[in-house]
C-alpha cells in the first residue's frame, strides 16, 4: 500500500509519468520515444489522473488481469528502434487488478513512433519535434560546428 500511495503521490517530472489504463498504443508509444530520445524515464499506467480522483486510493484503475495488457507492451516494442525498455507488473492489496510499469532507458539513436513521429520529453510534457530532414533546426538535430 505504501509504494502504491508514493506511486500515486509521485509529481509528474522529466523523468517519470502516470496514465490512466484508457490510453492507446499511440500515447504509449509518445511517451517511450520522448524518455528514450531524452534522458530514459519510467511511467505506470493503471492510475487516474488527479484532476479525475482526488485521493491514492480512489485513483487505482488497474487492469483486470495480465493479458489485458498486451496490446499496451505491444506498443511499447513497436516503437522505432526498438527501445531498451523493461517492465513489470504490479498489485497492492486491497486494490484489485494490476499495473503497468515501464522504464526506459535513454537510447543510443533516435527513437520514433509507429507512424514516425520524433517526440522528446521536456519537464512533465512529451513534445513533438521536427524530423531530421525538415529545414528548421530542432533542439536534438543541431549541428556542431568547430571554431
Amino acid at each position: 500500500v505504501e509504494e502504491y500511495e508514493a506511486i500515486a503521490g509521485r509529481e509528474e517530472d522529466h523523468f517519470f509519468d502516470i496514465k490512466s489504463k484508457a490510453i492507446d498504443g499511440r500515447g504509449i508509444q509518445k511517451i517511450v520515444v520522448a524518455f528514450g530520445t531524452a534522458d530514459g524515464g519510467e511511467f505506470i499506467i493503471g492510475v487516474k489522473d488527479r484532476k479525475e480522483a482526488p485521493t491514492a486510493s480512489a485513483r487505482w484503475d488497474g487492469f483486470t488481469d495480465i493479458e489485458a495488457m498486451n496490446s499496451s507492451l505491444q506498443a511499447v516494442f513497436d516503437v522505432k528502434p526498438n527501445p531498451n525498455a523493461r517492465y513489470e507488473f504490479l498489485t497492492c492489496d486491497p486494490h484489485a487488478g494490476y499495473l503497468l510499469r515501464i522504464s526506459v532507458e535513454k537510447a543510443s539513436e533516435v527513437l520514433s513512433t509507429s507512424d514516425n513521429r520524433v517526440i522528446q520529453r521536456h519537464g512533465a510534457q512529451s513534445i513533438s519535434v521536427k524530423t531530421p530532414d525538415s529545414t528548421s533546426p530542432s533542439p536534438i538535430f543541431t549541428e556542431i560546428k568547430p571554431n
